[in-house]
């Protein structure tokens, strides 16, 4: 495996040309999953490199994303939610992102450990709670998304109790993405329109 330090110096100067070595280091989804660190340097600065070492990007998670696109970062985001995957969830999410949301109410979610805890929450209130990305477009470092949520509250919301009726609903959010992580979101969704399908209207 190869030095972290050494490796990160490489990254800096063939992160921008990440999408660009070789494709014998890609699965069938296109994901890069292991790389040397000569190719990135070659990429990066076309000097060759003095060591070849074999990296396996499972052993560093947030790197990894460094070659995803910001779609594949959202959709990688949303299959952690699921998956209750937190240990995947923090490679995607940087540690002190914000959320941005009216709906959302108290409390705040300032930094990532505040937003497992937020869905951690969730799941108690909807054990069985699945998402799915309807629509994703992008610009920059800026992704719109169209989410839908379906889970049954067998769980209190808080001062709403276990109604064991099923919420089905879409909300709106608008990502920032850098270097493989999620800084921020602004997401919004209709909690009157969710609570009569609960019953507690």
């Amino acid at each position: 495996m190869g030095d972290p330090c050494r490796l990160s110096v490489h990254l800096k100067e063939g992160v921008e040309a990440s999408q660009r070595v070789r494709s014998s280091g890609r699965t069938g989804a296109g994901i890069l999953t292991s790389f040397s660190t000569c190719d990135v340097m070659k990429s990066g600065s076309g000097r060759p490199c003095s060591s070849i070492s074999r990296v396996d990007l499972r052993d560093y998670p947030s790197l990894g994303n460094l070659f995803m696109n910001p779609k594949q970062i959202i959709q990688a985001f949303v299959d952690a939610i699921n998956s209750q995957d937190w240990i995947k969830l923090d490679s995607l999410v940087a540690p002190d992102f914000v959320r941005h949301s009216i709906a959302a109410g108290e409390p705040p979610v300032r930094s990532r450990t505040d937003l497992v805890s937020f869905f951690r929450r969730e799941y108690q209130t909807f054990p069985d709670a699945q998402e799915i990305v309807l629509d994703i477009f992008s610009e920059g470092e800026k992704i719109a998304v169209r989410h839908h949520f379906r889970g049954v509250q067998h769980g209190a919301m808080g001062s709403y109790p276990p109604s064991r009726k099923t919420l089905n609903t879409e909300y709106i959010a608008i990502y920032r993405v850098r270097n493989g992580q999620i800084l921020e979101v602004w997401a919004e969704w209709d909690n009157f329109a969710g609570l009569r399908q609960l019953g507690h209207l």
